[in-house]
Parts: structure tokens; sequence; C-alpha cells
């Protein structure tokens, strides 16, 4: 199984809104560490997104997720996961 490294940054209530300074400083981040682990995705969360910018920009590796945003995709899964156990015990 392929081995992945997540560096996840919770901005600070004061910093409003995600934009790309704070794209700029993962993609310095990911620099930096790629002499020490690899590969690195990067999980930058905040209150807001500027409206330009998508979740997931160019690269692919580094996600720009609101609160939101978080709990919603962390919700979904959590169902998809106990609709998956369910099945699995009416199974046995």
């Amino acid at each position: 199984m392929l081995s992945r490294e997540i560096l996840q940054r919770s901005l600070p209530p004061w910093h409003e809104t995600i934009n790309w300074a704070d794209n700029a400083q993962a993609e310095d981040y990911r620099g930096l560490l790629l002499s020490y682990i690899s590969p690195v995705d990067i999980i930058v969360i905040g209150g807001k997104r500027i409206k330009e910018m998508p979740q997931v920009p160019d690269g692919g590796t580094i996600r720009m997720l609101t609160y939101a945003e978080l709990v919603s995709q962390a919700e979904s899964e959590l169902q998809w996961l106990l609709r998956e156990l369910s099945r699995d015990s009416d199974k046995s």
C-alpha cells in the first residue's frame, strides 16, 4: 500500500478567508517537507474561501476547505460507513 503523509493547517479565527497567499504558503511548506517525507498532501482549513479559489487548486495535493465543507465531508463519509456496516451485518 502506498503511504502518504498529510499536513493539516487550521487557520486561526481572525484569518477569516483562505486566499491565494495561503495556497502559496502551503506550497512552500510542501517544498520544505519533500526532502524529509514524500508524497505529502496538505489540507488548509479556514472559515471561508475566496470565490475564485477551488477546493483543490491546480496541483491536486493541496486542499483548501472551509470548516463547513470539512464537517459536511466528514458527515457524508460517516453515513457511507454506517450504510456499509449495516449492509455487512445484514449478510451475517
